[in-house]
């Protein structure tokens, strides 16, 4: 019988490194490329400050995979999608993951972006990175999970990537409740807080 978990598992206050080189990345230096002094002075206080106000939280659980007639079937939900019956030709288990790094965060985004539109600019960028980053840590956590049950973890996949389409972002609502960390998912199926990221991986035997 395969590893099964039907509870969702929920962590609170999960901690990461700021991701500089990333968050440089996104605010458009290349490569190697660093800001001067002052500026990068400048980044990293908002980039500290972020981190203080940040509320990083996720959640995942692990469902039952069942394929039939081309369709993708977790529970009661179906998922036509070619690249997750490609990525997922050799599993019967999927692990479904969430995170936020909270409303606070982008709720002081919102506010700089009215009054000193250069910190909200670069608290934005902040707050992207800080939640993918959050996302890689919830992944090795599933990965080394899996691990120990004699499971290899296929890379990510999130809804609107390629042909999964983004309404399965209340697939995932409905199996996470991703009201546990704060998160709501708009009827354009969009996820408030916005930074927040929600993702499927395979467990295939090693």
């Amino acid at each position: 019988m395969p590893y099964m978990e039907n509870n969702t598992v929920l962590l609170k206050n999960i901690s990461v490194e700021t991701p500089w080189r990333p968050i440089l990345r996104r605010l458009g230096y290349h490569r190697d490329a660093n800001p001067d002094l002052p500026t990068e002075t400048f980044i990293r206080s908002i980039a500290d400050e972020a981190a203080i106000i940040a509320q990083p939280m996720g959640i995942y659980r692990i469902c039952q995979l069942d394929k039939k007639d081309g369709t993708l079937i977790i529970g009661r939900h179906k998922i036509k999608s070619e690249s997750l019956l490609k990525l997922f030709k050799n599993c019967n288990i999927v692990v479904l993951m969430a995170v936020s790094v909270g409303k606070p965060l982008c709720d002081q985004r919102d506010s700089y972006m009215k009054t000193a539109i250069s910190k909200g600019v670069i608290m934005d960028a902040v707050a992207s990175e800080l939640a993918e980053a959050v996302m890689d840590s919830l992944n090795h956590i599933v990965k080394q999970l899996g691990r120990q049950k004699g499971y290899e973890t296929t890379f990510r996949f999130s809804p609107g990537y390629k042909d999964f389409d983004l309404s399965c972002q209340t697939i995932i609502d409905d199996l996470l409740n991703l009201s546990r960390i704060g998160v709501t998912v708009t009827g354009n199926f969009i996820l408030q807080p916005e930074k927040s990221v929600t993702a499927i991986v395979g467990w295939e035997h090693e």
